[in-house]
């Protein structure tokens, strides 16, 4: 998909939904057979598989679930919960966690982390995360009720700083409400995602996922990636300039922002993070969404009197530690992930200038950000080891390498 087609499509929320599908599954960096890496049925694979397929729901009374709720918009409450029930949902490729047939079911269509489903053909849609518990990739997708509840509290959290602060630059798809069922703590889960980024903006735009800004299309491989040409789209600005401040710059910002006034560290790989543009194919905010794996700092968030997180807290894991952490997140997810791939589609495309050259001056770009925290960061970077992780028990260790980023 090209960005022309984008912007053609821009001033309709159905087309806007559907780019964004499509986007989602076909315009992602290739990850080779889906069997090799997932045990998920190939057929609920964004990349390779069923185009839609119903995800099914179970009406469960509302007293025997926890519910945990943000500020959810309305429409979305009316969707799934109704005076004393709510609608509970799972993923196709799990069995169902009660008795008898579904109650009914939606049509969806997966999103690029799997787990996640878009519904699809529906008057309000929306995003239903489930509880995969299945290995993908180097984790088993669960969502346990201790992951519900810190992923809508951290939500809210970050709801607070948007509300009194002005980040013009940022905005999030937020996640609302979350059903646990069974133990509050161990429960089987479901958090419902809306699709509209907030703060809500009444002029059409698209969100493109970070991803598919430097990935080629599965289908029209002859296309330029986005990001190139959003960058000639964008001729007022030099291209190295409109790369690194703006593109780059929207990362860089947000991540310092949240770290340094919040103490929440920020997993802004290409997954997680859009691009939203207007209707000029103008970058105007970095959105983002998945809170469910954020860490927080408590000793940022003591020094600003923000209460304490429960789950994922800097320096009380025995296996890693702050230095490392920080690292991890900044160094492996976000520079290694994202900001390295996209480099190097720009400088294949721009060949006057080098790897390094852009590199250093990323670099220089972060470092110099006001009130921007550096001395949490270790010397050299760490990375995910490739050793097969017990019950999801992340293992970091040394690359003895110096940090290209920051």
């Amino acid at each position: 998909m090209n960005l022309e087609k984008l912007l053609c499509g821009i001033g309709s929320s159905i087309t806007r939904e559907s780019n964004l599908a499509y986007l989602e599954r076909y315009v992602n960096d290739a990850k080779g057979d889906f069997k090799k890496y997932s045990e998920v049925d190939t057929r609920y694979s964004p990349e390779q598989g069923e185009k839609q397929f119903d995800v099914p729901y179970k009406l469960v009374s509302l007293d025997s679930l926890h519910v945990i709720r943000g500020s959810p918009d309305q429409d979305l409450e009316n969707e799934v919960m109704a005076y004393d029930v709510a609608k509970f949902f799972w993923h196709p490729d799990l069995p169902s966690p009660f008795e008898g047939k579904p109650d009914g079911f939606y049509t969806v269509s997966p999103t690029s982390s799997t787990r996640t489903l878009l519904t699809r053909n529906s008057i309000y849609n929306f995003m239903i995360k489930t509880d995969l518990d299945k290995h993908h990739f180097r984790f088993r997708r669960r969502l346990k009720g201790s992951s519900v509840s810190h992923s809508v509290k951290m939500n809210q959290d970050i709801a607070d700083a948007v509300r009194i602060s002005s980040i013009s630059f940022y905005a999030y798809l937020t996640e609302s409400i979350g059903f646990v069922y069974g133990d509050k703590n161990t429960g089987t889960g479901v958090i419902f995602r809306e699709i509209i980024p907030r703060p809500v903006v009444n002029e059409p735009r698209q969100m493109i996922p970070y991803f598919s800004l430097y990935s080629r299309d599965d289908f029209f491989t002859q296309d330029m990636p986005i990001l190139i040409e959003l960058i000639e789209l964008n001729s007022h600005y030099d291209p190295l300039g409109f790369f690194v401040n703006i593109i780059i710059g929207l990362i860089q910002d947000t991540w310092v922002y949240f770290v340094s006034n919040r103490g929440i560290l920020l997993e802004m790989h290409g997954q997680n993070i859009l691009l939203e543009i207007d209707v000029r194919g103008i970058p105007k905010r970095i959105i983002h969404r998945d809170f469910q794996s954020l860490y927080s700092d408590k000793d940022i968030r003591n020094s600003k009197k923000l209460p304490q997180f429960d789950k994922h807290v800097i320096g009380i894991e025995e296996n890693i530690t702050k230095h490392q952490q920080y690292s991890l997140v900044f160094d492996h997810f976000i520079s290694k992930y994202l900001l390295e791939r996209m480099v190097k589609t720009f400088v294949e495309f721009y060949k006057q200038y080098s790897f390094e050259d852009v590199a250093r001056q990323i670099r220089q770009r972060f470092i110099n950000i006001p009130n921007n925290i550096l001395d949490v960061f270790p010397q050299t970077t760490y990375r995910l080891s490739k050793q097969p992780m017990k019950d999801n028990n992340v293992l970091v260790i040394d690359t003895r390498k110096k940090p290209i980023f920051r």
